[in-house]
Formats: C-alpha cells, structure tokens, sequence
C-alpha cells in the first residue's frame, strides 16, 4: 500500500511539472511574440518646429533619427503660434514646390474676392502692356502641391493627394512627398486643412533626407537600417 501511494504521489509532481513547464513554455512564446509586434509598430515622434510669437524654431527635433525597416516616425508641430511648416522628401531640385505660382489665364479672366471686403487683391502682371486686350495675364496662386499633402511617383506622371494627417508607406523612389501645411493643433487659417501631423512608414532601408518648404534651410534625415 505505502508503495503504491508512493508511486501515485510521484506521478502527481511530474504531471504538476509537466503543466507548470507548459504554461512556462506559453508564456515564454506570449512574450516573445508581444516583443516582435512592438518591434514592428515602433513610432518616433519629431517636433517640426516650436518656440512661440517671440522666438520661432526652425529646427527638425531630434533632426536625425535612425530606425529600423518596418517601424515608423511620426511629425508634429508643437508651435505655440499659428507658424506652419512642412515635412518633404524632394528626388531633386527641379520638385520643389513654392508656396505660390505663376499661372497664365485670358485677360477676360476676372477675380472676386471672397468675402468681398477682404483686405486682398490678386497679383496680376500682363504679358504685353500695349495689347492688354488680346494677351494673357499672369496671377500668383497657391500652390496645392505645397499646401496639401501629396505624393508623385517614381516616374514622376502620377500625382497622388492624401487625406489630411496621413499615414504614408514609403517605397524608396518617390520623387516627391510632402506633408502639406502642419500647423499647431487647432491653429489653421480659414481655407487651409487642418494638417497637425505626418507619418511615414519605411519599409525599406536608407537614408531619407527632408526639408520644410516654408524654411527650406530647415532639414532632417532618417536612417532607417
């Protein structure tokens, strides 16, 4: 009897045992799971820009970073006044976007302000100052490509805008993207998007130079392994 009841109580540890090594094992695999997952939804913050009405910074905070394929940065600007700044990747020189443009229109083209008793007036310059009549005039718009997020692709004939405060996948060859107007968290002017953020996910490794095109000296790169 005593063996017997020896024998029982030696199979009830190694089955405690086996279940305590299982639940070991599940909780070890749990972890190691929950780490990759953050790996991969890994977000680092930058400021673009910040200060205040007396002291404006035209910085990129921290300006360069340095991450991991698959993991994204996000950018916000944390300015205390109504200063906007952009986040843009450029291929080149001949992509970037001013602020304003020249467009030729018909001289029979004509302009109302809205509202009517706003203190604006277009800049109009005509092309033949002795012919006004037949020649076209040249105005100074915004320009969307600046303003509002938007992407052109590598081979530089498709134009994409984004939805305000995107996400974007980055592939690596695009020749633009560009954030559009952040502005401070509930600091737009009347007609502009409300843009107060900008992510980009990198799905490939390199490094990612960008500028503000309000400030172009402004700049920052991303290296991304």
């Amino acid at each position: 009897m005593k063996n017997n009841l020896t024998l029982i109580t030696l199979l009830s540890i190694l089955s405690i045992l086996v279940v305590v090594s299982s639940l070991t094992k599940t909780i070890h695999a749990q972890e190691h799971q929950t780490e990759i997952s953050e790996s991969q939804n890994v977000e680092v913050n930058v400021d673009v820009g910040g200060g205040n009405g007396t002291t404006i910074l035209t910085t990129f905070t921290p300006s360069q970073i340095e991450i991991n394929a698959g993991e994204s940065v996000i950018w916000k600007n944390p300015t205390s006044v109504a200063e906007p700044h952009t986040v843009t990747f450029i291929a080149g020189g001949d992509f970037f976007a001013p602020p304003v443009a020249p467009v030729n229109v018909p001289n029979s083209t004509k302009f109302t302000v809205v509202p009517s008793d706003a203190n604006v007036e277009p800049k109009i310059s005509y092309s033949n100052q002795n012919n006004i009549a037949n020649e076209t005039k040249t105005v100074m718009i915004d320009n969307a490509r600046s303003t509002y997020p938007v992407i052109i692709d590598s081979t530089a004939k498709n134009v994409t805008y984004l939805n305000p405060n995107s996400i974007y996948t980055m592939r690596g060859d695009e020749k633009y993207v560009n954030s559009g107007w952040m502005w401070p968290e509930g600091m737009a002017p009347p007609g502009y998007p409300k843009i107060t953020t900008f992510t980009v996910l990198f799905e490939k490794s390199g490094t990612y130079w960008y500028i503000c095109l309000v400030h172009p000296w402004m700049a920052g790169s991303v290296i991304v392994n």
